[in-house]
C-alpha cells in the first residue's frame, strides 16, 4: 500500500489535539514534512513539473497548427479564394498561439527554472549547458525564425500563405496535393529578419518555398529533443539530492504509520 504524507497543516491539527509521545512524534514528523518541502529536491520537482505543463500547452498548440494545415491539404475539391482565405487566418491564428506556447516556456526555462537550480547547485554551469544544447539542437535558428515572423505579422503585415497544388494522373483517378508554403521573395521584402531566421530561408535560393507544415514540425522536434536532454541533464545533477530527499521521505512515512497505525 501506498502511503500519501499529511500535509503539515494536517498534522498540526492532529498534534494540538494529542499529549504525551504521541505528540513528541508529531512534532518529529512535522519537522520531517518541512524538510522535504524546503528540500533541494523539491525544487527540482516543482520546476520539472512546470516544464511539463509548458511541454503540454506547446504540445496542443502544435497539433491544433498541423490539424490547420491538414484542414487546407486535405479539403475536398477546389478551394475558392474566400475559403483559402478563411482557412490562411485559421492557420495563422494556431501559428501565432503555437509560437507564443514555445517562446514562453523558453523564457521560463531561462529565467526562472534555470536560474533556480543556480542558486541551488552553484557550482554548476547549467545555464551555459543549455545555451550550448539549445544550438545543437537547432532550436536558435528554427525559434527565430518563427519568432522572427510571429514580429512581422504584429509589426508590419500579416504575411498569407499561398497554396501549392499538384495533380497526379492515372488511368483510374486524378489526386491533387496540396502544399501551404511562403514565397521567399515575399518572406524577404521584410526588414526584420534575424541572422538566424535568414539561415532558414536561405536566400542563395530564391526560387525555393518555405514549407510551413515541414518547418514545424523540425521546429516542434528539435525542441522536444532539447527538452528531452534537458530532463535527463538535470537529474543527473540532483541524483544525490534526489536519494537524500527519498530517504528523508521513507523515514517521515514510517513515523507517520508508526504514529496512525
Amino acid at each position: 500500500m501506498i502511503v500519501q504524507l499529511h500535509s503539515i497543516e494536517k498534522l498540526k491539527t492532529y498534534r494540538d489535539a494529542a499529549s504525551g509521545n504521541k505528540k513528541k512524534k508529531l512534532n518529529k514528523l512535522i519537522e520531517l514534512r518541512k524538510r522535504i518541502n524546503e528540500h533541494d529536491a523539491t525544487v527540482l520537482q516543482d520546476s520539472l513539473e512546470v516544464i511539463n505543463t509548458s511541454n503540454h500547452i506547446v504540445d496542443e498548440n502544435y497539433n491544433d497548427l498541423l490539424d490547420a494545415i491538414r484542414k487546407y491539404e486535405n479539403y475536398d475539391g477546389e478551394l475558392e479564394d474566400d475559403e483559402m482565405n478563411v482557412l490562411a487566418i485559421d492557420i495563422i491564428r494556431h501559428f501565432n498561439n503555437f509560437v507564443g506556447a514555445a517562446k514562453s516556456r523558453e523564457y521560463h526555462t531561462k529565467d526562472f527554472v534555470i536560474s533556480r537550480f543556480e542558486e541551488v547547485l552553484p557550482s554548476k554551469s547549467i545555464n551555459d549547458d543549455y545555451a550550448s544544447a539549445v544550438s545543437r539542437y537547432g532550436v536558435d535558428v528554427y525559434g527565430e525564425f518563427f519568432s522572427d515572423l510571429r514580429n512581422i505579422f504584429v509589426h508590419e503585415r500579416i504575411l498569407t500563405p499561398t497554396g501549392q497544388e499538384r495533380g497526379h494522373y492515372d488511368r483510374e483517378s486524378i489526386s491533387i496535393e496540396r502544399e501551404l508554403v511562403y514565397k521567399k521573395e515575399t518572406l524577404l521584402e521584410s526588414d526584420e529578419w534575424s541572422t538566424e531566421g535568414m539561415a532558414i530561408i536561405d536566400p542563395d535560393e530564391p526560387d525555393e518555398d518555405i514549407s510551413i507544415r515541414e518547418e514545424a514540425v523540425l521546429y516542434y522536434d528539435a525542441m522536444n529533443n532539447l527538452y528531452d536532454w534537458f530532463e535527463e541533464y538535470i537529474l543527473s545533477l540532483f541524483d544525490d539530492k534526489v536519494e537524500e530527499r527519498g530517504e528523508i521521505i521513507q523515514e517521515a512515512k514510517q513515523l507517520q504509520d508508526n504514529i496512525f497505525s
